[in-house]
């Protein structure tokens, strides 16, 4: 019995190997990169150009907030002149204070961190202050204007109203906490007293609260995959978790959790049961786990795969993909991707995103005509890469 046992055992773990070699590949084609001089890139983000409607990229920079210039073949080469904002004397906007920028597609602004405010700027460069105080020092969950920030760095949005907000917290595991900021939806025209789509936009009421995601440990890396429907994070670097209805947390990729005792035999039994849990499962409850998305759910094996260091994410609506930087130095990383199907592949097992010893953090972002930018291992440069063929 104990020999047929052994068996058995060994069966299931190459089954589950063979699983993962299928289901994690590493592509064969390599990332085309190149540099653009950037002095101080704090923050990407993507929005309409508000001349002709097409993707505008963003950076956020000791020069201001200034757009990369595309050339003919689709590469950006280049930064132009920067915006010039207004309303910023006014809303006490500071450039040198911006942590992170997202574009919300649901009140048509660019959203800005700035630690202890939450800014925005519409298409005609306005800036105002949505949330927070400008001082700071403790969390507090209120109306826009009563809420405060102890740090806030991170943004994500969903495009229905919500954005997601890592903000500092000392009584963290980790020293961040994850917040969210809810904006209700702009009143009628006949009922707006406002004669602009800037004023409007500033006065439509907003509230924030701190979202509990049960671990006491809030994500140092995020982004929102709007073919899941759902956030997703990281919060100790092993694992990428997503943020389902009602609070609920999983983990959709990798583990936090330390290596079982009994080695790979005991993973690759936990790996067949979750297997044999997801294809016994009914529809509603799978529907409920991807946040109702369709989208086909990791395979059991490269569920377990653990990540070395998940240093950041960041999600093309697009396509679908989430790709992420996985390493443990700010010098050389593997960039990997989740594709829609299920699939985790490795890009770039070496990618070479700064000097050797760098310590500083890493930072990804997508953008338009299939390029990633990363950012941040550099404090006068950007690196983009060339992901396929380009596309809008």
């Amino acid at each position: 019995i104990k020999c047929r046992y052994l068996i058995f055992i060994f069966v299931e773990a190459l089954i589950v190997m063979r699983a993962a070699l299928c289901s994690q590949t590493t592509t064969a084609a390599h990332v085309r990169t190149h540099a653009v001089a950037v002095p101080g890139a704090a923050a990407l983000a993507v929005r309409p150009n508000p001349y002709n409607g097409k993707a505008q990229a963003l950076v956020v920079c000791h020069l201001g907030i200034c757009p990369l210039h595309l050339n003919d073949a689709n590469d950006y080469v280049r930064l132009e002149a920067p915006l010039i904002l207004r309303n910023q004397h006014a809303s006490k906007f500071s450039i040198r204070n911006v942590h992170d920028a997202v574009y919300d597609s649901h009140s048509g602004l660019v959203l800005f961190a700035n630690g202890t405010a939450i800014y925005g700027m519409d298409a005609t460069n306005r800036v105002a202050q949505l949330a927070g105080d400008g001082e700071g020092g403790l969390i507090f969950d209120g109306p826009g204007s009563e809420a405060r920030f102890v740090g806030a760095q991170r943004l994500a949005t969903d495009g229905q109203g919500v954005t997601y907000i890592r903000d500092r917290d000392s009584g963290s595991r980790n020293g961040f906490c994850l917040r969210a900021l809810h904006e209700a939806a702009a009143a009628p025209s006949h009922q707006s007293t406002s004669s602009s789509s800037s004023s409007s936009s500033s006065s439509i009421p907003r509230a924030v609260v701190t979202v509990n995601i049960g671990s006491n440990t809030g994500p140092h890396a995020m982004t929102y995959d709007t073919g899941r429907c759902s956030l997703l994070f990281a919060t100790r670097g092993s694992a990428v978790h997503q943020l389902l209805p009602f609070g609920i947390t999983r983990e959709l990729l990798g583990t936090d959790e330390p290596i079982a005792p009994h080695g790979f035999c005991a993973t690759a039994a936990a790996a067949s049961a979750a297997a044999s849990a997801a294809e016994t499962s009914d529809d509603d409850d799978a529907n409920n786990r991807t946040g109702m998305s369709g989208l086909a759910e990791p395979h059991p094996a490269v569920r377990l795969l653990p990540f070395v260091n998940v240093q950041a994410l960041a999600a093309d609506a697009a396509s679908g993909n989430v790709y992420i930087l996985d390493g443990t130095t700010g010098s050389k990383t593997m960039l990997r991707v989740l594709r829609p199907d299920g699939s985790l592949d490795t890009i770039e097992n070496q990618l070479q995103i700064g000097p050797t010893g760098n310590s500083r953090w890493p930072r990804l972002a997508v953008l338009p005509y299939g390029h990633l930018a990363v950012y941040g291992t550099s404090v006068h440069e950007i690196m983009l890469l060339r992901l396929g063929e380009p596309s809008a």
